[in-house]
């Protein structure tokens, strides 16, 4: 059986031209959670569309976590994902990871994104 590439490797921007003046601009972009607003897919799909570079695991060179709503009951007696660990423990690194709630990432993209 054929296995499809993460979705972060199959979404493409519907645009060729980007402003580079937006926050996701040639920006790595992580999420983690469900969001309640729109989709996984959606997200991605207007992160790209925004000139952003879409990554399934937190490293140093990721620009930006975005928090969704965690399902407790998938991390093993954690109180954050693993991702969240992550990115605070390369922000506290000073990497310049910024950690983004689901509320300000929908103020960031914009209303016109917003569905």
């Amino acid at each position: 059986m054929l296995s499809l590439p993460p979705l972060s490797k199959r979404i493409i921007a519907v645009f060729k031209e980007f402003d580079n003046s937006n926050e996701f601009y040639n920006k790595t972009v992580v999420f983690t959670g469900a969001l309640d607003g729109m989709s996984r897919t959606q997200a991605y799909q207007i992160i790209a569309n925004l000139g952003g570079q879409l990554a399934d695991r937190i490293t140093r060179k990721t620009d930006f976590l975005i928090l969704g709503q965690q399902d407790y009951r998938l991390l093993n007696g954690y109180t954050l994902s693993s991702k969240t660990r992550k990115a605070i423990e390369y922000a506290n690194a000073g990497t310049g990871i910024q950690i983004v709630s689901e509320d300000d990432f929908y103020k960031m993209i914009g209303d016109e994104n917003c569905g």
